[in-house]
């Protein structure tokens, strides 16, 4: 299993962390996106390859060090508020008290646009690297952080450089769109909305608003800037995009770095509901290759590790540098908590029926449920596939919004029945 590793670039004695992904193509089970502790990835444009860059000196030219005028500049605003929910992250709260001391200090020295971080000791690259990674994926709100480590001359050292996309000056301004569009997400939760329901808002914001891109396209392609501004990511952005916005919605949560079953480099995230852990991809929710604006799927919405894992997820544990939690429940997975979830070929069919008549009221693309196991799953999708032109003709007659094509979009992978629809 090739791994999500820290390649030399030689000319700048950098280290950077790099994730390449090949993304879902349509609706079929997907694939990847871009994680990188640094901004080189590569899409593949058939979903069936991609390649990590080996070549990862020429994406450095574009390395701002932070000048005196930024430095100087103290008023400048950004995420500061983040910096208390840094300690209350599950990957924080692995590591030991000195480790702990040096994020901190890492995490100040970013925050403040410092060219280096001051340890105030002697400390091994491993424990940098560890430390730092960890910063990197899980403080998602750092937009302006490059992902790059600069190897240590001997085995310890006082001091290691930090380098970052962009300006203080920049960075704040960027920071303003930012809040402004995330305040907008968070003021569109329904009234009274539980935290599942707040997830799905968040899960459908980012599927309907982002879409998959080449890392030449989009500077910001990694990073919420792009997920929340610019709209075009990779699965880091997408990941990112989703935790920074639980994040603001209080919800627990924190990003998983791997590959996918094609050996392929991705990210996807974890979260916290009721005191359960769930895995959530909102990447291979948005495939590509489908042009209703509004279509977004939910195969992956709250999800076990037996599902996912070493399955069509393989988690990197030295790159994610911690071990995450277990995910066994199931009562926050979309399909269970919002009465989606069949266990008979009848059931299925009396369900994706009134599925079908509800999405075309609403002019929805697509509509969807889950079988309860493999075999409930080849039964029902028979039976459903069937009589599809039945329940489209029955959908047709009690809405104004008339279905004019089905589309099989169902993945035996995770049980989901899924019709695609054209109006």
């Amino acid at each position: 299993m090739k791994k999500l590793s820290i390649l030399l670039a030689l000319l700048l004695s950098v280290s950077i962390f790099a994730t390449s992904c090949g993304k879902k193509i349509d609706d079929s089970v997907s694939s990847g996106a871009s994680s990188s502790v640094s901004d080189s990835a590569d899409k593949s444009s058939s979903g069936e390859s991609s390649s990590e860059s080996s070549d990862s000196s020429s994406k450095d030219e574009d390395v701002i060090d932070v000048d005196e005028t930024s430095k100087a500049n103290e008023n400048v605003k950004l995420d500061h508020e983040m910096k208390e929910t840094s300690k209350t992250r599950y990957g924080y709260s692995t590591l030991s008290s000195d480790e702990k001391a040096i994020y901190d200090k890492i995490l100040d020295a970013i925050y403040n646009f410092k060219d280096e971080v001051d340890f105030g000791k002697e400390i091994t690259y491993e424990t940098y690297s560890k430390v730092y990674k960890m910063i990197y994926f899980q403080e998602t709100q750092l937009f302006w952080m490059r992902g790059i480590l600069q190897p240590f001359e001997n085995s310890t050292s006082k001091t290691a450089p930090l380098y970052y996309t962009c300006d203080k000056a920049t960075a704040a301004e960027m920071q303003k769109k930012i809040d402004a569009k995330a305040a907008q997400i968070i003021a569109s939760f329904p009234s009274g909305a539980s935290a599942v329901d707040k997830l799905l808002a968040i899960h459908d914001y980012i599927g309907k608003n982002c879409a998959f891109t080449d890392v030449k396209d989009s500077g910001s392609s990694q990073t919420i800037y792009g997920g929340l501004i610019e709209g075009k990511i990779q699965c880091e952005g997408y990941a990112k995009t989703m935790g920074f916005l639980c994040d603001k919605a209080g919800i627990e949560n924190l990003l998983i770095v791997g590959e996918n079953n094609k050996q392929l480099s991705h990210a996807w995230n974890m979260v916290k509901i009721d005191g359960e852990w769930y895995n959530i991809d909102i990447t291979w929710d948005d495939p590509t290759g489908n042009s209703d604006p509004n279509f977004v799927i939910h195969n992956y919405f709250n999800v076990t590790d037996a599902e996912i894992l070493n399955i069509s997820h393989f988690q990197d544990l030295d790159t994610t540098a911690f071990t995450p939690p277990k995910a066994t429940a199931t009562k926050a997975n979309y399909f269970i908590y919002y009465k989606l979830y069949v266990k008979s070929a009848d059931e299925a069919l009396s369900l994706m029926q009134q599925e079908m008549t509800k999405s075309a009221k609403a002019k929805k693309p697509v509509a969807e449920i889950k079988c309860s196991s493999k075999e409930v799953y080849d039964a029902a999708h028979t039976a459903v596939i069937n009589k599809a032109i039945e329940m489209q003709q029955k959908a047709n007659a009690e809405s104004s919004n008339k279905i004019t094509a089905l589309a099989d979009g169902s993945d035996s992978h995770t049980y989901v029945i899924r019709i695609n629809l054209t109006y």
